[in-house]
């Protein structure tokens, strides 16, 4: 017997239990940063703008929240803004999603059924 026994069994269970759910939540983070490009597009059209923001954003608890500033441009400011929210959000993502594939799994009855198995 193998060390890696069931694991592709496994695996295509956890990506069928997953199908809807996982490209939703990766389809969702990958559209943050470009609708945020957009609005900052729309909110600070020219470059001097962009440099008035720069400014204000060297402000010491901007700085504590977001880090600093590299660079005053479109994906500069991007980038400085959703930094923290996606990893906020891939963390709750990979928080919900192995609650799921153990509470869930346990709860329905089918964590027996497949430790049961070769796994």
């Amino acid at each position: 017997m193998n060390l890696f026994t069931g694991t592709g069994t496994l695996a295509r269970l956890a990506l069928r239990l997953d199908r809807v759910r996982l490209p939703v939540w990766v389809l969702a983070l990958a559209a943050m940063p470009a609708a945020t490009a957009a609005q900052y597009m729309k909110v600070y059209p020219t470059d001097e703008s962009i440099e008035q923001v720069a400014s204000v954003v060297t402000n010491p608890s901007m700085v504590a929240m977001n880090g600093p500033l590299f660079q005053a441009t479109i994906g500069g400011l991007t980038a400085w803004k959703i930094g923290a929210t996606e990893l906020v959000l891939v963390a709750l993502m990979s928080m919900f999603t192995v609650i799921r594939h153990t509470r869930a799994e346990e709860e329905s009855g089918r964590l027996e059924l497949v430790g049961a198995g070769v796994v």
